[in-house]
C-alpha cells in the first residue's frame, strides 16, 4: 500500500490503531546496519579506553550475537538486549579488556552509545512521519514494531532525538 493510499484511509475509515516499523519506514540510514555496530564499537573504545581495535570489538559483539542465537534458540532480534550486553562484557573480562570492576561503566555506556552510533546515520522519512502526525492528531494510536535488536528505552531515546517522541 502506498502512503497515498494509507492516508487516504485514515482519513475516510474509522481506524483507531497504527502499527509500524521504526526502521525504513519512519527512519531510514545512509550505511549498513553492521557499520553502525562498527560506529559503537569505535564510540566504546574512545570512551573507555579500550586497549581494543575497533574490528575485534565489532566482533566480539558479533560472536556474542551469534553464540546466544545458538543457545537460546531465538532470532538474532529476539534475545533482549541486556542478555546481549552482560556476554559482550563477560567475553571482555575473559579476554582481560576490562575488569569485573569496569562492567558497570562498560553496560552503562553501552546503550548510549548504541543510541549516538544510530542516530548519527539517521535521517526521517517525513512523508511517513507527518502521515503519523496527523493520525495520532485524529486520536489515533501508534504502536512502533520492530525487528531490531535494541531496547524499549533505546527506541524512546532515538524518537525523542528526532523530535516525534
Amino acid at each position: 500500500m502506498s502512503l497515498n493510499q494509507l492516508h487516504r484511509q485514515l482519513k475516510e475509515k474509522n481506524i483507531k490503531f497504527l502499527f509500524t516499523d521504526y526502521y525504513d519506514t519512519i527512519v531510514h540510514r545512509h550505511v549498513h546496519p553492521n557499520y553502525v555496530q562498527r560506529i559503537w564499537a569505535k564510540l566504546m573504545i574512545r570512551e573507555l579506553g579500550l586497549s581494543i581495535s575497533i574490528d575485534e570489538l565489532y566482533f566480539i559483539r558479533q560472536e556474542s550475537t551469534r553464540y546466544l542465537i545458538k543457545k537460546l534458540k531465538k532470532e538474532d532480534v529476539e534475545i533482549p538486549y541486556k542478555t546481549l550486553q552482560n556476554e559482550i562484557s563477560k567475553r571482555l573480562i575473559n579476554e582481560e579488556i576490562i575488569t569485573l570492576d569496569e562492567k558497570d561503566d562498560f553496560i552503562n555506556l553501552f546503550e548510549s552509545v548504541d543510541v549516538r552510533a544510530e542516530s548519527s546515520v539517521q535521517y526521517l522519512n517525513e512523508a511517513v512521519v507527518n502521515t503519523l502526525k496527523y493520525f495520532k492528531s485524529n486520536g489515533g494510536k501508534i504502536y512502533l514494531i520492530s525487528d531490531f535488536y535494541g531496547s524499549k528505552t533505546l527506541f524512546e531515546k532515538l524518537l525523542k532525538h528526532h523530535g516525534i517522541f
